[in-house]
């Protein structure tokens, strides 16, 4: 493996300040680079152009996002607008990452890409004294998605009582956004490991339907 040095400045600079008779010496800033990593796509081996060469920095390993999509036949495109590389099939010029999770501390959970899938669906959603049927949104997380979800609703449940000073809302939510607006907001009590999701928020067929193709368009 082809081993290389990148350094963020010249290590050892000596800079002699004649005028106070001073040395002084740069601190050093080294990271190691390892380039020569073999790449297999379902059993095929993978050469990258030079500009698109994975590597090893930091124990870490990077591959190239375009390299690796187009070995898997899947259409890889930029955004230079919102800064989002969209990787998968798009269904009518939508795409999941339209559907997002946010804690109530602000801080992004996870896209509607770690949704396996999504239906639209008129039934009771209450069992209580005000049980109505009504249009709702079934999800099924991918394993992934609850993973992610559960750590989330554990963290969460943990700052009940606590407000976010920039928008007021219970830190302990999870606001449910589509394009930034909020489509329903429920306050977690608990860690929950679950797959299977509902999404109420005063839909109408059409609405719901719509969220729902979003939801499906990269599958």
């Amino acid at each position: 493996m082809l081993k290389q040095r990148l350094q963020g400045f010249i290590a050892g600079v000596l800079i002699t300040v004649l005028i106070i008779g001073t040395l002084t010496f740069a601190t050093p800033f080294v990271r190691e680079v390892f380039y020569g990593v073999n790449v297999v796509v379902n059993g095929v081996p993978q050469e990258f152009d030079d500009d698109m060469q994975p590597f090893i920095m930091d124990g870490r390993t990077f591959l190239p996002v375009r390299g690796i999509a187009e070995a898997l036949d899947v259409p890889v495109d930029w955004d230079s607008e919102t800064q989002t590389v969209y990787v998968g099939r798009l269904l009518d010029g939508l795409s999941p990452d339209r559907i997002t999770f946010v804690g109530g501390d602000g801080i992004l959970i996870m896209t509607g890409w770690y949704v396996e899938s999504a239906a639209a669906r008129f039934d009771v959603t209450n069992q209580g004294l005000a049980a109505q049927r009504e249009w709702h949104i079934s999800l099924t997380l991918s394993e992934e998605g609850r993973v992610v979800f559960t750590d989330a609703t554990d963290r969460l449940s943990r700052l009940q009582g606590q407000f976010n000073s920039e928008t007021g809302m219970p830190m302990n939510t999870i606001s449910v956004k589509l394009d930034g607006e909020v489509i329903t907001a429920p306050q977690v009590l608990q860690r929950l490991d679950m797959r299977e999701l509902i999404i109420t928020g005063d839909f109408s067929q059409e609405d719901a339907e719509f969220i729902v193709n979003i939801l499906n368009s990269g599958r």
